[in-house]
This record gives structure tokens, C-alpha cells and sequence, in this order.
């Protein structure tokens, strides 16, 4: 599946329903034909009936239960009125990545009697679902999947030459092909039928995804149990380079935070987004032009938040518009700020947060000839004392038990030593800190 980085996902706003249960009235409305129903749920091990009277709230409740499970949990409901003779014996998989196709099958499913289990898999952005007869427990949670057979090298998966055989995969649509682990030079078989490349071909079990070896894409993996470790992917990392100045910011969107190095000397622009660390809340809004709006707050200091909305390009490039007027650097274009994407397998990060100095370290991981091992720092304007860190360009070495770094600007030097994902200064630190431990944001590899 082509995957493109983004900053953040923005939150869906759910409207809540009244729960109520009034046996009079749901007698009444049958008398008159109208459906009425009384949807027990259950959530995260929390279970709630509610009642509906009209198809608008039992469509609303379906957006719900889509909502839920694409926000992570398992989402299982039945009709608490559904009479024996609606049920029938059939349990029923299915699987798609439109939700309005999901939830219509549900309603289906609903209608038919059933209780309906549902979740998500992020990996692949489809919904699942089984439904089953109330007394019926389902047989299984595996996710099932319907696509055609084909073959796919390893080449195409790993990059590593051609292998004796490709492998059999499932071509769900034409973004997401799930890889099986079985050689084509044996045939595809579930039970006892024998499948032919090209075949419709339904398989149930859990899928996985990984990176390939350049972390350009995303591939998919068949499993037979479920797997707990999250997707490890690369952390973008934007920079914007002019005659102004330097920005870098690695982007951790799992936690909302932002580790900056900046060259640049306006101290307003720094204290918005310049050296150091920051976070961002989504707020749900968006700019006159449709690009979502996030608020950006300095970790190290007291100041308001300042409003920037983020334009995506193609290219994977943001450009980050200036909601507040913090002049910010101009490269060309007022009030707004090109960055352009890298990815943490080529730049390591660090932070030293100690006494919230938030000293910002991004170091070239994958120098090439003509770039020697080089990278940036930041010492923050508001660490009020002196650091052995300075704000700029450095070159030099990242290794286990002897790394260095020289400044451009002033020629100074400084020992560190690389431990696991930690760098420490080497002898007696210079500055008001007794020692500088830096935290590595992400392994790159």
C-alpha cells in the first residue's frame, strides 16, 4: 500500500447517543411499521444499550462502531429484540476498505439477526467483520481477506536479487498485495482445494506490515498468529536550508513532538519553532484554503501557543503557513515556509532534556564522499548559561566509545561517547550542567 508521511491524523468528532429502554413505545412504534431498535455494544470490555428510533441514529451508530474500531478496539453489537426465526446457523466473514460498503453490511447483518463483530486493520485501512447467531460464539477472530492469486518475487520485496521462486501473494486491490510465505514451486492450497494463479482466493489470518529496505514503501505479510510489535517506521524529518539560516525538525507523531535544530538568529522565530523541543495539538480546523491547522507550543517555555497550518505537496514536501505573524524566516514567500522531507534513516536525533535544556543534536547518518560525516545542533536561547553545545554546523564521527564533533564556526571540539541510543560528554563537561546525557529520539535502523 503507497503510504505518504503526514505530521498528524486528525481526530473524527463523534456525536453521543441517550441510552434508554421504553418497551411501550417500542410496541407502538411496531404497531405503526416503523423499525425501531435497541443495539446492546460492547467497547474496550464496556458494554451499552441504545435506543434507536429513527434510521438516521441507527446510521450514526454505525458511523460510531466504524469510528471505534478504526481508533483500535474490537467493536461486537446485536439487536436485544431479535426474534429465533430471523437467526440462521451461517457464520458470515467479511472484509472491505470502503466504509460505506462496511456499514452497510452491517445494517445487513443486523437485520438479519446476527451479532456482528467488527474491527480495523491500520495496516492495510480495511475493515472486518463476522456476524454469527446470537447463541453462536464465533469460531474465530482472524481477519479474512479476498483477493486474486498472483506470484511476487523477492526482488520486488527485499531487493536483495532474484530467488529460485517467487512467493505466492493475495492482490487485494491495486495499492495492497499481502505476501504469503509459500514458494510457487509448491501449490497454493487451503483444506483439500487447489488454487491456480489468477484464482478468486479467501484467506484468513492476520497480516503484518514492515518497510522494505530502503523504507520507500510499505509491505504486507500473511501470519498466522497476531502480532504485537507496532509498524517501525521512519520518523520524517523536514528541513528547510537558505541563506537565512538552517531549520530541521524530526517529526515523532506518535507523541506530538517536534526536536528542532536551528541556525537561524531571530530569537521571536526561535521561541515559535526554531532550536529545540515542541509539540503540537491538532485542533480540527482548518485555513481558508482547506489545509489542517495545528498549534505549536515551545516545551522550555511559558509562551502561547502560535497557529500554523500545514499544506501537504506531492513530492511529500510541507509548507508551513504563518497563522500568528511570528516572523517567521522568509525564503521567498511571506508568512509562509518550505520544508522539504527526509527520513531518520538518514538523520539520527537526539535531546538532552535535562533540566528542560532541550539541546537538539541531528547528525547524518549516511554521509556520502562528497559530504562527510556532518550534522547541526541547537543550544536553546533560553538555556541561561553556557552549554558545550553551540547553534550550527559541526563535522565529525558518531561511534561506540569515542565519537567527536568539531564546530565550523568556532573550531570547537567535543568528546562524546556513544552507548546503546544514549551519547554522553567524555571528562569534565564545560557549562552548569554536571553531565550531558542525550537520548536517541529513533534507532534508524
Amino acid at each position: 500500500m503507497k503510504n505518504i508521511a503526514r505530521i498528524f491524523i486528525l481526530l473524527t468528532a463523534v456525536v453521543a447517543l441517550t441510552a434508554c429502554n421504553k418497551e411501550k413505545e417500542i410496541e407502538a412504534k411496531v404497531q405503526q411499521n416503523e423499525r425501531v431498535r435497541d443495539i446492546t455494544y460492547t467497547v474496550g470490555g464496556q458494554t451499552t444499550t441504545v435506543h434507536l428510533k429513527t434510521e438516521a441514529e441507527w446510521d450514526a451508530l454505525l458511523d460510531r462502531f466504524c469510528d471505534y474500531a478504526q481508533g483500535g478496539d474490537t467493536v461486537t453489537f446485536h439487536n436485544i429484540h431479535t426474534t429465533a426465526s430471523q437467526q440462521t446457523k451461517e457464520t458470515v466473514n467479511f472484509s472491505t476498505t470502503d466504509r460505506e460498503e462496511m456499514k452497510r453490511w452491517m445494517a445487513q447483518m443486523e437485520d438479519e439477526g446476527k451479532t456482528v463483530t467488527v474491527n480495523y486493520d491500520p495496516n492495510t485501512h480495511t475493515w472486518h467483520g463476522e456476524a454469527y447467531t446470537t447463541a453462536q460464539q464465533p469460531q474465530t477472530q482472524r481477519p479474512c481477506y479476498t483477493g486474486v492469486l498472483v506470484s511476487i518475487s523477492d526482488e520486488y520485496w527485499w531487493g536483495y536479487g532474484e530467488p529460485p521462486y517467487p512467493f505466492w501473494a493475495l492482490k487485494i486491490n491495486e495499492d495492497t498485495t499481502i505476501l504469503t510465505s509459500k514458494r510457487t514451486n509448491t501449490p497454493f492450497t487451503i483444506g483439500d482445494e487447489v488454487y491456480q494463479k489468477g484464482d478468486t482466493v479467501t484467506i484468513c489470518g492476520y497480516v503484518y506490515a514492515m518497510y522494505n529496505y530502503d523504507y520507500t514503501q510499505i509491505n504486507y505479510y500473511f501470519s498466522s498468529s497476531p502480532r504485537e510489535d507496532r509498524l517501525w517506521r521512519p520518523y520524517a524529518v523536514y528541513f528547510n536550508e537558505s541563506n537565512e539560516g538552517l531549520l530541521m525538525i524530526t517529526v515523532d507523531d506518535d507523541n506530538h513532538k517536534l526536536y528542532c535544530t536551528s541556525t537561524h538568529n531571530d530569537i521571536t522565530w526561535q521561541g515559535s519553532l526554531g532550536g529545540g523541543v515542541f509539540s503540537y495539538a491538532e485542533i480540527g480546523m482548518e485555513d481558508n484554503l482547506g489545509n489542517p491547522i495545528i498549534i505549536v507550543y515551545n516545551d522550555a517555555t511559558q509562551a502561547p501557543g502560535v497557529r500554523f497550518s500545514i499544506e501537504h505537496r506531492s513530492n511529500g514536501a510541507i509548507i508551513l503557513h504563518d497563522l500568528d505573524g511570528t516572523n517567521m524566516p522568509n525564503n521567498g514567500t511571506p508568512g509562509q515556509l518550505w520544508l522539504n522531507v527526509s527520513f531518520t534513516s538518514c538523520w539520527r536525533t537526539w535531546v538532552c532534556d535535562t533540566m528542560g535544556f532541550n539541546i537538539v543534536i541531528h547528525y547524518d547518518a549516511m554521509p556520502l564522499i562528497k559530504y562527510p560525516p556532518h550534522g547541526y545542533s541547537s543550544s536553546p536561547f533560553y538555556a541561561n548559561c553556557t552549554t558545550p553545545f553551540e547553534i550550527g554546523l559541526f563535522s565529525g564521527y558518531f561511534e561506540r566509545y569515542g565519537s567527536s564533533i568539531t564546530y565550523e564556526a568556532t573550531e570547537h571540539s567535543i568528546m562524546l561517547n556513544e552507548l546503546d541510543d544514549d551519547i554522553t560528554v567524555i571528562g569534565e563537561p564545560d557549562g552548569c550542567l554536571d553531565n550531558y546525557v542525550f537520548h536517541m529520539i529513533e534507532r534508524p535502523y
